[in-house]
């Protein structure tokens, strides 16, 4: 799959962005400069849930409520994989999917606005989680998510937009460990 998606990621026209941290930067500039954005996503998702658990008592049960915790209960070699696949590889491919192919491509044809939208749009709902925070503020959130994302592909590049991508899921594994 990574393979066929790098193929069609370069039959793909180049998206224009802004060169403000081109592909000579240094990977430890690319790293901070990712780790900033996820962190600046991590606190407007924060915002928009805890807003939805406000304004909606429903969502505020489904927080608290002990049966919708996620049981991370596993033999340690599968939690380390898990781990991995959540922080590292679900980075590498969700920003190949969502921004490298569908963001470029829409980009290219109805200009970044829309490419903009709709690969934000598909982002969220591929994350939906309604047994967690309920449908409609995690919904709200991880599409906001996809929209920085989308500007921070737009402005620094793939590099960028997986270190942020990485720095949102390491917290929200940090949080599920915790929980």
């Amino acid at each position: 799959i990574l393979l066929a998606a790098l193929w069609l990621w370069r039959t793909l026209a180049p998206a224009p962005r802004d060169e403000t941290l081109d592909s000579r930067a240094s990977p430890a500039r690319v790293a901070v400069a990712g780790i900033a954005c996820g962190v600046g996503l991590i606190v407007l998702q924060g915002i928009v849930v805890v807003t939805g658990a406000a304004i909606d008592p429903g969502v505020r049960r489904a927080m608290d409520d002990p049966d919708n915790r996620v049981d991370l209960n596993l033999p340690a070699p599968a939690l380390a994989l898990s781990l991995v696949a959540l922080v590292v590889l679900a980075p590498l491919g969700e920003e190949m999917l969502f921004r490298g192919l569908l963001l470029r491509g829409i980009w290219s044809r109805l200009g970044f606005g829309w490419g903009c939208a709709l690969s934000s749009l598909a982002f969220g709902l591929a994350h939906l989680d309604p047994w967690f925070t309920g449908i409609w503020p995690r919904s709200i959130a991880l599409v906001l998510v996809g929209v920085g994302l989308a500007l921070v592909y737009r402005r620094w590049g793939y590099a960028t937009a997986v270190a942020a991508h990485a720095t949102v899921n390491a917290v929200a594994v940090i949080a599920l460990l915790a929980a």
